[in-house]
């Protein structure tokens, strides 16, 4: 008698070669089905982290309101897209505070259309230099290009941000929404 995790493994083996008499004349045994299984959640399960850093985002009708265009490679699917992002100079105590540091991320596919706009981050807090935004869940298909705007420039935010201070984003992360994920710990 088979437990239920030794049937899922299973059938993710005949998922995975598409076929039972692959597994079999492969000689699949339970040991070397759970490292398909595991090789095969590893790769659908890790998020993808896009560098985006050495641009400071100045705002509206600047040189630097976008960082420079990353190529990309993101199968299409369901993401939790996390934006990550500094300004070394912020906590100053000296200084006033900076309102609107905030940027989002813009994706085009292959024919150069805008294809995603997320939500913009948070604003960074007074007394930190770095931060994080879960921005949301989006479907992501044929993106393959993306770039950090700052929010000032986007038309959906450029009427909330009238002021607007620098940042630099410094990555994106999609974390892949994929039911099949799980902590094999």
């Amino acid at each position: 008698m088979y437990n239920f995790a030794y049937i899922a493994k299973i059938a993710a083996c005949i998922a995975t070669t598409a076929s039972i008499v692959a597994c079999d004349s492969a000689n699949i045994t339970p040991e070397r089905s759970t490292a398909l299984l595991d090789d095969a959640e590893f790769s659908n399960c890790t998020p993808i982290e896009i560098d985006l850093s050495g641009t400071r985002l100045l705002g509206h009708a600047s040189a630097n309101e976008s960082t420079s265009t990353v190529d990309v490679v993101i199968p299409d699917g369901f993401y939790e897209i996390h934006l990550y992002y500094e300004d070394e100079y912020h906590s100053d105590p000296d200084q006033a505070d900076q309102l609107n540091e905030i940027w989002y991320l813009e994706g085009k596919n292959a024919s150069g259309e805008i294809a995603l706009v997320t939500n913009h981050t948070d604003d960074l807090p007074k007394d930190q230099t770095s931060g994080n935004t879960n921005v949301g869940s989006y479907l992501l298909e044929g993106i393959v290009k993306v770039s950090g705007r700052h929010a000032s420039v986007g038309p959906e935010y450029s009427s909330i941000v009238p002021t607007y201070n620098s940042i630099e984003p410094t990555k994106a992360e999609l974390r892949p929404e994929n039911t099949t994920c799980f902590d094999p710990a």
